[in-house]
């Protein structure tokens, strides 16, 4: 949108993850009509990248393990142990969320404010008896535009008057609100101006460094040799490759498009 590649201001870290130990998050057995199911192991720390062409399955893979698409069959483990997640609640209790690929639509109430859309997904938090401990939404809400510098006059703005790329960092600080161990990004920097998802990525890379565990779904190929340590590649409903960055070996937008091709 102004002229720059992502290269220039973003650098492709390597991160050293530990896959001898046991995983975070599993998938088995996911059936989505391909010639195979789809299975996948997730670790601390590492930021795990789905792509393929339009309509391979990348979000159905993401919605059903978030419980927002029922339909298919899968089990999941989350540290070694069997869940059920048949809803978004189900994930959150289980230390999952999920910034959705529609942010207006799926990520955020435009009409409310900074400060609502932040914490609304921990009111139940914090509750004193009846009441909202209001003191505490707003000590929250301003960490989350602090950390993630989202651009806004107050946490009282409504939040239909962001930008889009600070729109999209008011839903990821409303998962990030809730503690989760494992992120879903599903195309987390559609539609938004070029430092926006330089922005966008940085954050991916901190919480990585943090130890969260991410699956990170793009559009753009280029977010995903910067953003992530391993890529799925995903045709007709079934992994058919995958692509490991290593200390030799980067993960490039040839490299994926000759896979998803």
């Amino acid at each position: 949108m102004v002229g720059r590649k992502l290269e220039n201001s973003i650098v492709s870290n390597f991160r050293n993850i530990d896959r001898k130990g046991n995983p975070r998050f599993e998938v088995k057995d996911l059936d989505l009509g391909g010639k195979e199911k789809v299975c996948f192991k997730l670790w601390p720390g590492e930021v795990l990248g789905i792509a393929g062409l339009l309509g391979a399955g990348q979000t159905k893979i993401v919605q059903s393990i978030y419980g927002v698409e029922g339909k298919y069959r899968k089990d999941i483990f989350v540290n070694g142990e069997k869940v059920n997640i048949k809803s978004p609640a189900d994930a959150i209790k289980h230390k999952i969320t999920m910034v959705p690929e529609e942010r207006l639509v799926q990520g955020l109430v435009p009409e409310q404010s900074v400060k609502q859309n932040i914490c609304m997904s921990i009111f139940d938090t914090l509750k004193r008896g009846w009441f909202i401990n209001d003191k505490k939404v707003e000590s929250i809400a301003n960490k989350y535009v602090s950390d993630l510098s989202i651009k806004t006059a107050s946490i009282f703005k409504k939040v239909k008057y962001l930008s889009g790329g600070n729109q999209q960092k008011v839903v990821i600080s409303k998962n990030l609100a809730v503690n989760p161990d494992i992120i879903i990004l599903n195309d987390p920097s559609f539609g938004v101006d070029i430092n926006s998802k330089q922005e966008i990525l940085k954050i991916v890379s901190k919480l990585a460094s943090e130890g969260k565990s991410i699956i990170f779904v793009s559009s753009e190929l280029e977010e995903l040799t910067f953003a992530c340590d391993r890529v799925l590649i995903i045709k007709d409903g079934y992994i058919v490759n995958e692509l490991i960055k290593n200390k030799e070996v980067n993960i490039t937008e040839e490299l994926i498009l000759s896979a998803i091709q």
